[in-house]
């Protein structure tokens, strides 16, 4: 790894956080907004067994995308923020094309597997349910889009353009979509499932061919140069792979538990819960989407004092305002659901509770997963992934039959306090730092 002899000033950390977390904010808020919204809209569209339906559908694009990925984006941002940061941008230009032509190939075999009928399989055999035989267009579409747009979005925040990685992130798919739906519902069009997903599917793909073009202007810049190889890409990404698809598990398992073994409707309320739940995460997924290359930077420059410092006082920063959310939807969490999505959904709301204390301990360790991951320490995060995630999909099971919702809550709850604990201790075994929440005084580090 080739090392800089310049030090990275606070100076230019905090400008960084002030701004990119500014951009950030922006998009993950508007992000998460505008996915309550356009769930809202779609509740009062749809029947809550088609609105489960369409939340194991979201839910398996999602799955399908991160098995293509195999760690790619993640390994993205850790490579170009390292070129970037030791000035090398011709690397960072390579980097970019390499991946570019493995996201490509990866990402066309999985469309022909979709087609091949891994859908109609997923939802037959595990779900109990038939999708129609003309949504293959479709979820195919979305994948290819959906993990076009991500590896996109990484590529942005790997060059520190966290404005352009967040608006490409979700902000704008998400607030299209809402658009669409408000639209749909004022206006009293009908609509289906099939037209729901044929809508997700083309906004998708519509905005994947807009975010190539500043990709492509801010790497035709500078000319490639470098060398990287694709079997040493491929070597770092295969256990971020396995980390991101069992985290993936540790977070999505309790709806697909749900939707093998209860009514699709218990499955509509569960995805009301964890969309109302998101609203939470925004502070820590803007604060990491900003530390993910400030990461990589410092700790290739060995600047290990000042990563110890910008991470807890950014943990800091970020718990204030969730625990006050979480807080809130522990005490009115039924009447939240029950005010926006209907009464229907009101039952919801312990769901919510459950999963909202399982997050504190999240929020309190702060962005050490993070860390691992940047750091080169992949491998020890995809086996504590591992373990928790096989924590919640035994506990989801054991308890889906007699609780439903509320089990399979608690489950993942269970496996996200343990997975949170154990990489916490990890940070500190290899690289000899907290991430817990700090002192003011570690704001005031960053800030000064």
């Amino acid at each position: 790894m080739q090392e800089s002899s310049k030090t990275v000033p606070f100076s230019l950390i905090k400008r960084r956080l002030l701004v990119g977390g500014g951009w950030a904010l922006l998009g993950k808020a508007s992000s998460v907004a505008a996915v309550v919204i356009l769930n809202i809209f779609l509740a009062r569209l749809i029947d809550s067994e088609e609105l489960g339906i369409y939340f194991l559908v979201f839910s398996v694009v999602s799955i399908v995308s991160l098995l293509g990925q195999g760690g790619l984006n993640q390994i993205a941002v850790r490579l170009i923020a390292e070129a970037i940061g030791s000035g090398d941008k011709a690397k960072a230009t390579k980097i970019v094309y390499k991946m570019l032509l493995l996201n490509s190939f990866i990402v066309s075999f999985l469309v022909v597997v979709i087609n091949a009928g891994l859908v109609d399989w997923v939802f037959s055999n595990l779900f109990h349910t038939m999708m129609p035989a003309d949504l293959k267009l479709s979820i195919s579409v979305w994948v290819f889009s959906f993990f076009g747009l991500s590896f996109v979005a990484e590529c942005f925040r790997g060059f520190h353009d966290i404005r352009m990685a967040s608006i490409f992130s979700g902000m704008l798919t998400n607030s299209l979509m809402a658009l669409a739906f408000s639209v749909a519902w004022v206006s009293k069009i009908p609509i289906s499932l099939s037209g729901a997903l044929n809508v997700a599917a083309t906004i998708h793909f519509v905005i994947l061919m807009v975010a190539l073009i500043p990709l492509w202007v801010k790497v035709s810049k500078y000319s490639m140069g470098g060398t990287i190889y694709a079997r040493d890409i491929i070597s770092m990404a295969l256990p971020l792979q396995v980390t991101a698809v069992t985290f993936f598990l540790l977070t999505q398992a309790d709806l697909w538990v749900l939707g093998m073994f209860r009514p699709m409707q218990e499955v509509g309320i569960y995805g009301v819960a964890l969309r109302i739940f998101a609203l939470a995460s925004i502070p820590l997924v803007v604060i990491n989407s900003v530390l993910a290359p400030i990461v990589a930077e410092l700790h290739a420059k060995r600047e290990i004092d000042k990563l110890e410092i910008m991470l807890r006082g950014t943990a800091f920063l970020a718990s204030v305002p969730t625990l006050l959310v979480l807080l809130v939807f522990v005490v009115l969490g039924e009447n939240i659901i029950s005010i926006v999505f209907g009464a229907s959904y009101g039952e919801g709301g312990v769901i919510l509770a459950i999963l909202s204390v399982g997050y504190m301990f999240q929020v309190l360790t702060g962005s050490c997963g993070l860390v691992l991951a940047m750091t080169g320490n992949q491998t020890s995060l995809m086996r504590i992934t591992f373990v928790s995630g096989a924590v919640v999909i035994l506990s989801a099971l054991l308890l889906v039959g007699e609780m439903g919702g509320v089990g399979v809550a608690a489950a993942s709850a269970l496996g996200i306090t343990i997975q949170n604990i154990m990489m916490i201790y990890a940070v500190k075994r290899k690289l000899g730092i907290w991430t817990h929440v700090g002192s003011a005084r570690y704001v005031r580090a960053i800030l000064n």
